[in-house]
């Protein structure tokens, strides 16, 4: 220890500090502390003085001495007064980030020094647990008895969206990320394993700078004093998202199936008892004379029996055919068919508008995912309306292509024209602009957990991408949404095509780079040339669409800017399991010379900053159709 005066002189000094100095204790007051540690290390009183002139009042700083494996470390402890600054040094273990512990060990063998082979053996355990923290897929934690954080591993920033120094700073932020529909459960299961009982479970969190929602699996242990006092609790968060698409996925198909033989059976009954209904009433009207009075209720029996026996054969057809089976239809059909079903589905307090366009509009489309995409629209329009409102259902035609409003938000490729749509309108309670850009990515609902599971424009989305259309989505709190699904016009030559095996990787791309109207006006670009284009801010979530089955992406376009991600952790991935990914770098900032190197070395396509439209899609074009480099 040393006492200093204003000037950075020694007045007092400790004799551990003096012999850690190389001089007599005595022999160092009035000297420049500063000085003084240049003679242990030279880089150390450059250090210190830059350090020193930001004048805080309590401070820390960590000095290094030797080569990187075998470093010892200090650290400089400073608290200052008016005219005096104390100073207190104290030999500390370096966090290593050396992936070669098994150099620290066979150091740690060799050395003569007991302490510093000690030393060198836990730098060694560190390196091995900082490797460890750093591949694990998931979160590894302490909390505190108040749920903040001694300690966290970096996933949790990705998964959050927040930085870790807020983490461990900042109780009150578990909750904020916990989703709302999860807290109750959650609440329950922590206060079990405050009760000394170890606890599993799983819910939601939402990254607040990106809103996407990832399921966890927590695996939470209590913490305890000898004296049984909680301090806290240890565990881990595995992502377990893609397993929860797929049992909500398996669990929907199992009871879809189960109910499917149910409803049948049930309806094959009441088929029977309702033919045997209208064949009485028929028999009795022949034996009526034709002024009895008898006869206007049995007519009314024989439409109720007629409207009852064309509503079971509606239920029938939703049970025909496949997800899968694809075929020419009649929009106006499908959407007539869909309102004369729903209707018994929709509340007297909701008014019904239905508006046809007056010619055919055949489309080539799976009707069965169709009716999937189009009744969950209408159900969640007439959820949005629980006390009064109107729904509006239409379709039409266009014979130019669709421009999506200023206000909307799309996903999907612009389908060629002549293109038909299908529009559901409600004047309910909207959708908050904060979530308008999150509403088709998977899991992601503002229901309670146990009426929605996020999974409905999620599929939606699939669907228009899997037909080579687009769904839109213009919405105004407290005053109504229209969403707008547009497919081209069938020109009865796509049965043949279809058959063929169709090259999805063509035309799906992944658009990687940071959030911002460089992001937005490519992804439009790209959709409006027919692209089906799958967006992304963060390396980690563009490698979980790598890695889902429901895409197959044929390039990646990767925007290099102020605000965009580097991609070199994504490149490193395609790398090394040999993905047949073209890889497009498109400059919005800067100039391609300050493209580093490894990167241009990866790339198919580089696509210059101020490149025009028309040639930086013919560009694209020709490197889809086969004549770039691949990875």
């Amino acid at each position: 220890m040393a006492v200093l005066n204003g000037a950075g002189c020694i007045l007092r000094a400790s004799q551990p500090l003096a012999n850690w100095l190389g001089g007599i204790r005595d022999g160092l007051e009035g000297r420049d502390f500063s000085v003084l540690l240049g003679t242990v290390n030279p880089e150390w009183a450059r250090t210190y003085l830059a350090w020193d002139a930001g004048g805080t009042e309590f401070g820390e700083l960590m000095l290094r001495d030797g080569p990187e494996a075998t470093a010892r470390g200090f650290r400089l402890s400073v608290s200052r007064l008016p005219g005096n600054t104390f100073i207190h040094v104290s030999e500390c273990l370096l966090t290593s980030d050396s992936s070669d512990s098994g150099e620290l060990l066979r150091e740690a063998a060799a050395s003569t020094d007991r302490e510093h082979g000690l030393a060198l053996r836990l730098l060694q355990t560190e390196s091995q647990l900082q490797q460890l923290i750093r591949r694990w897929p998931g979160v590894i934690f302490n909390q505190r008895a108040d749920l903040g954080f001694n300690f966290v591993s970096p996933r949790l920033a990705e998964l959050t969206g927040i930085p870790l120094d807020r983490w461990t700073s900042e109780p009150g932020l578990f909750w904020k990320v916990v989703h709302s529909a999860d807290v109750q459960d959650l609440e329950h299961q922590i206060r079990r394993a405050a009760s000394g009982e170890p606890t599993v479970s799983s819910f939601r969190v939402r990254n607040i700078s990106t809103g996407r929602v990832t399921y966890v699996f927590e695996h939470r242990e209590p913490v305890r004093t000898t004296s049984g006092v909680l301090v806290g609790y240890e565990g881990v968060w595995v992502d377990i998202s893609r397993q929860a698409i797929a049992e909500k996925r398996l669990m929907g198909a199992a009871w879809k199936e189960t109910l499917a033989t149910i409803t049948m059976g049930l309806a094959h009954d009441f088929s029977n008892i309702l033919a045997g209904i209208h064949s009485l009433a028929d028999s009795i009207q022949l034996q009526l004379p034709p002024d009895d009075p008898r006869l206007q209720s049995i007519s009314l029996v024989q439409r109720n029996a007629l409207a009852a026996s064309q509503l079971v054969r509606r239920i029938f057809q939703l049970h025909e055919g496949r997800i899968g089976e694809r075929g020419y239809h009649d929009l106006n059909e499908l959407g007539r068919d869909l309102v004369e079903l729903t209707r018994r589905l929709i509340p007297r307090h909701i008014g019904v508008e239905v508006h046809y366009a007056p010619q055919p509009l055949p489309v080539f489309v799976d009707p069965v995912e169709f009716r999937q995409v189009a009744l969950n629209l209408i159900l969640n329009a007439v959820d949005s309306m629980p006390d009064s409102g109107t729904l509006r259902i239409s379709t039409v035609k266009r014979d130019e292509a669709v421009v999506p409003g200023a206000a909307s938000f799309e996903t999907g490729s612009i389908p060629r024209p002549p293109c038909v749509g299908f529009a559901i309108e409600d004047t309910g309670c909207g959708i908050p602009a904060r979530h308008i850009a999150k509403i088709f990515d998977p899991f992601f609902t503002t229901k309670p957990a146990n009426r929605g599971s996020g999974l409905g424009l999620y599929n939606a989305r699939l669907f228009v991408e899997k037909h080579h259309g687009l769904i839109s989505v213009d919405s105004v709190e407290n005053t109504g949404t229209t969403f707008r699904v547009w497919l081209p016009e069938a020109d009865f030559t796509e049965s043949d095509r279809w058959e063929e095996p169709e090259s999805e990787q063509r035309s799906t791309l992944l658009l990687l780079g940071g959030p911002g109207a460089g992001l937005t006006s490519m992804a439009a670009l790209l959709r409006r040339h027919g692209y089906s284009v799958a967006v992304e801010t963060a390396e980690e979530s563009a490698l979980a669409l790598i890695d889902s089955p429901d895409y197959e992406f044929g390039a990646i376009v990767l925007q290099l800017g102020a605000d965009g991600s580097s991609g070199e952790r994504l490149l490193q991935e395609i790398r090394k399991r040999r993905l047949p990914l073209k890889i497009i770098l498109q400059v919005l900032a800067g100039n391609d010379d300050e493209i580093p190197a490894g990167l241009m070395s990866e790339a198919s396509l580089v696509l210059p900053r101020d490149l025009p439209e028309e040639e930086l899609i013919v560009l694209v074009a020709r490197l889809l159709k086969g004549t770039g480099r691949s990875i």
